[in-house]
């Protein structure tokens, strides 16, 4: 299951990256990554810091992508957001459930530009979350969230 534009070589070239088998990845055109998180319980809610924006500059999101970890008995996803927006987080990724429901599958659930808010993510200095706002009805539900953008001056 993958809603996203990766080819199969890059799917895996992104998995093996993220457990740590992999020193590099083909991206496919896309920015690069400004910032990751591994292992994010999805079954508790919470926020995660995902990316602080360096002080002169810009950043802005083109994709955010979220592959599962370790996921056991999951009968219903969690949902999720990210942003800078205290205390909602939802102004780059509006609130919206995965469909990941298995270890090493990939989810883009920014591949509708409806899903985003304002691509123009946050100014100097601001800190860019993840948040887990519902809980999986899970066993385990871990994730990696990794968000893929550029930096421009400010």
């Amino acid at each position: 299951m993958l809603s996203n534009n990766l080819s199969q070589d890059e799917r895996e070239g992104l998995v093996n990256w993220m457990k740590g088998s992999a020193s590099s990845v083909s991206n496919g055109g896309v920015s690069g990554v400004l910032g990751m998180v591994k292992s994010i319980d999805g079954t508790s809610t919470g926020n995660t810091a995902l990316f602080t924006v360096p002080g002169g500059m810009r950043a802005v999101t083109t994709d955010i992508v979220v592959v599962g970890r370790t996921i056991t008995s999951s009968s219903a996803a969690p949902y999720i957001s990210v942003g800078s927006n205290s205390t909602s987080y939802n102004d780059i990724m509006k609130n919206k459930q995965l469909v990941i429901d298995a270890t090493d599958e990939i989810e883009n659930p920014t591949s509708g530009v409806s899903t985003f808010v304002n691509r123009d993510s946050a100014s100097a200095q601001e800190v860019i979350y993840v948040k887990v706002n519902t809980g999986a009805t899970a066993t385990a539900y871990t994730i990696d969230v990794i968000l893929l953008g550029f930096l421009v001056t400010a």
